[in-house]
């Protein structure tokens, strides 16, 4: 889960001497994207003690029937236990994200000789730096912008101790020191949280698995229907409906409600922030785990779309949905970081003009990752294969970067006004998918 890993920093005095080591350990995560969260489900059983790891979004407050049903409760010590749970939000959470180059170790290691040769370091540096790579276990030290410069530049001068390393451009290229990478540093304050987690092979839940339990088995599931039920009661100029939305709301399933719980954010953000409600416990949970603000709850529909893939939640048929609800708003606007205008066509007047069903692509077709690409085949006025011989076939030219080129494509001609008629349905002119 975690690797103790090496920075290391240099600096130069006036005679292009190294005169000072910087050399410190640091935790870093083996995976790449962070801290590894398992798939498992989560079933609560009694007197469980669960652990949220920082970025956790779970409302304290709303584990009050597991604490009366199983005697749940939270603990401020890992050590004693039985759950811990995270979200995507915790590796930002608990590292450092910084920009580092990932120099080989035995780049280091001719480093250190040299020095050793030179006799020039004070022997507290140096003792660091055995100590260091005595302990790194990994191929790679980690070094700062300033360091991997000082080498770049000084490595060709003719006096210093850069200078008898005889470092060459493919050195440079070879070792790491060519480019830097994004790389998460976990944090001081949780590094001993971190390596006990590691050294006990905790697993790490998910906290959608905690949050499907968040008010109780009976919370209401917000639908279609109840979208519209709230939607009316947001709309009434009584303020006591809109209290009393604000509360259903509050007191759903959040994840199964996920969709509507935002599509309502967004229609009716203005009723809310207006509401005393707002500063309810109940709905400041809710705002917690949406991770709003309360003095700015409105949305649109690229975060919408952004909620529920965090909450992964994303489906077609939310999209579907949302398209549905919000296409007029979309045409309008045009595409944006999340939404993508596909194909653009023209008003009937237009198309009745030139006669033609003028179709204009600027996104092209997404293939799924299951969707099989069938051959080309190659018929007519052209040599046939004989017995199925691979040295025999026909090769397909590469499509040229013209070729690929968005075109401007005519269909056939317009033969009957019902054929030009626009589509009446949430697409309008724009086929979006």
């Amino acid at each position: 889960m975690v690797k103790k890993v090496f920075c290391i920093d240099i600096t130069y005095d006036y005679e292009n001497i190294i005169d000072q080591v910087s050399v410190n350990p640091a935790l870093t995560f083996v995976n790449d994207t962070g801290l590894p969260i398992s798939d498992q489900e989560y079933n609560p059983a009694d007197k469980d003690k669960l652990y949220f790891l920082p970025g956790v979004s779970v409302p304290r407050v709303k584990l009050k029937d597991l604490s009366t049903q199983h005697k749940i409760k939270t603990i401020r010590d890992i050590e004693k236990a039985t759950h811990v749970f995270a979200s995507t939000q915790t590796t930002g959470k608990i590292t450092d994200t910084t920009w580092r180059y990932i120099v080989k170790t035995s780049f280091i290691e001719r480093l250190v000789e040299v020095i050793k040769d030179e006799g020039e370091l004070d022997d507290y540096y140096v003792d660091k730096l055995d100590v260091a790579l005595a302990a790194n276990t990994q191929e790679y030290f980690l070094m700062d912008y300033q360091t991997a410069n000082l080498i770049r530049n000084h490595r060709n001068e003719s006096t210093g101790t850069l200078s008898k390393m005889d470092i060459t451009d493919e050195d440079i290229r070879e070792n790491g020191l060519m480019s830097s990478s994004y790389v998460n540093l976990i944090d001081e304050d949780n590094e001993e949280m971190m390596q006990q987690i590691a050294d006990n092979n905790i697993i790490i839940y998910h906290e959608k698995e905690i949050l499907k339990h968040v008010n109780g088995e009976d919370a209401t599931i917000i639908n279609n229907e109840v979208y519209e039920q709230l939607s009316s009661m947001f709309e009434s100029s009584d303020e006591d409906n809109v209290v009393l939305a604000m509360e259903i709301l509050a007191n759903s399933n959040y994840l199964a409600s996920l969709l509507y719980i935002e599509m309502l954010f967004k229609e009716y953000a203005h009723k809310m922030e207006g509401s005393r409600t707002k500063n309810h416990v109940n709905f400041k949970s809710l705002l917690s785990f949406l991770r709003k603000n309360k003095n700015y709850l409105s949305t649109d529909v690229d975060n919408i779309i952004t909620s529920l893939k965090n909450w992964d939640c994303l489906t077609v048929q939310s999209l579907n949905i949302l398209m549905d609800k919000w296409h007029d708003e979309i045409i309008r606007h045009g595409s944006t970081n999340l939404i993508k205008v596909k194909t653009i066509t023209f008003d009937e007047e237009i198309l009745k003009t030139v006669n033609s069903n003028v179709v204009y692509n600027v996104v092209d077709d997404y293939i799924t990752e299951n969707e099989i690409v069938e051959p080309v085949e190659l018929h007519g006025g052209l040599n046939e294969l004989v017995d199925g011989d691979k040295e025999d076939e026909i090769p397909t030219e590469e499509p040229s970067i013209e070729e690929e080129e968005l075109e401007l494509e005519t269909t056939s001609p317009v033969t009957s006004e019902e054929e030009t008629k626009n589509n009446d349905d949430a697409t309008g002119n724009f086929d979006w998918f």
